[in-house]
């Protein structure tokens, strides 16, 4: 039986003149609606999954521009097939 799978969100302005967002999605989720992001700012996105058998993955980093046409998505694609086939 599969582990099921969960994804924690940490978003971080890059100053950190702001406070963190950190949000929880579940492995099968596709999207996530993170709002109160400042057009034209520099985020720092911190991504890390955790199966219900309690076990962590290395964490995903990525830089991103709001205002443009970066894709993060690719990091919640590549975490869980690490896990799967690592899990």
């Amino acid at each position: 039986m599969a582990s099921s799978l969960s994804f924690v969100i940490h978003v971080r302005d890059s100053y950190a003149a702001h406070e963190p967002q950190e949000l929880t999605v579940s492995g099968g989720a596709r999207s996530a609606h993170i709002s109160g992001l400042l057009d034209y700012t520099g985020y720092d996105i911190n991504i890390k999954g955790t199966t219900d058998a309690g076990v962590h993955t290395e964490p995903l980093t990525a830089f991103v521009m709001t205002g443009t046409c970066l894709k993060v998505w690719s990091l919640f694609t590549g975490l869980q097939k690490y896990i799967f086939q690592h899990g």
